[in-house]
């Protein structure tokens, strides 16, 4: 709720002193997130409860890229398959109403789709994005990369405004059996006539407050998110 008022609050000041748009100039979907990137260029600017959260300007993209790094007292099996566990995303992300994978090409290879409630004056978004993993062979890092689709998979929504220029970025590092490094690295045009700074605000309090809720959800044993990946691994060892 207090996401919701600080949205409502900073939106109607923006919209009475503000009376020109930016759009971006270039799409963000079309250069690899490497390659925008410096890992020089990185300001931190908040830490907040275990978490350092980071911003880099982009100026050919008129937007800011988003970092934040945390550890977490959990292994890295059980991170990972929080994240990667779709349906279960509307407990722990930020305005995320729905999700699904919609397509999976293989293990380490799917087509996945979110929606996103958002509070009033905003229309709500929704996104396509093809997700891809890697898992270093020798430290056993894992890297999720994904990126929005352009191509209608999915029907455009009433009322919604279909996100079709962002990538993100996940890497969970082993640090010991029992405790994860966590890295997660956005950059979201969030679509319609916003004015550039409230845009850069919600990229970077949407991802912020998700990692937030991902941390608490994974300490808690017996809340749903974690269900799935607990079941597994009973079964495993039953096996």
């Amino acid at each position: 709720m207090k996401i919701i008022r600080l949205f409502t609050i900073i939106y109607s000041i923006f919209f009475l002193s503000t009376s020109s748009f930016s759009l971006f100039a270039a799409e963000i979907s079309s250069i690899s997130l490497d390659t925008i990137l410096s890992e020089s260029a990185w300001k931190l600017t908040k830490k907040s409860r275990g978490i350092s959260h980071y911003k880099q300007p982009i100026k050919e993209y008129d937007v800011n890229a988003y970092k934040g790094v945390l550890v977490i007292d959990r292994p890295l099996e059980t991170i990972h398959s929080l994240v990667t566990n779709v349906e279960n995303h509307p407990l722990w992300v930020t305005f995320c109403s729905s999700s699904s994978t919609i397509r999976k090409n293989s293990e380490d290879d799917a087509i996945q789709y979110y929606r996103f409630d958002v509070p009033w004056p905003f229309l709500n978004r929704d996104i396509v994005v093809h997700c891809t993993q890697k898992t270093d062979p020798v430290t056993g890092t894992v890297t999720i990369d994904s990126q929005a689709l352009k191509t209608p998979m999915v029907p455009l929504k009433k009322n919604h405004l279909r996100i079709t220029d962002a990538k993100h970025k996940w890497i969970f590092e082993r640090i010991d059996q029992r405790r994860t490094k966590v890295t997660f690295i956005s950059m979201t045009n969030m679509e319609g006539q916003t004015p550039r700074a409230l845009k850069n605000l919600i990229s970077q309090v949407i991802p912020s407050s998700s990692l937030e809720n991902l941390k608490a959800i994974s300490m808690k044993r017996d809340h749903p998110a974690t269900s799935t990946y607990i079941a597994k691994t009973v079964v495993n060892k039953k096996r």
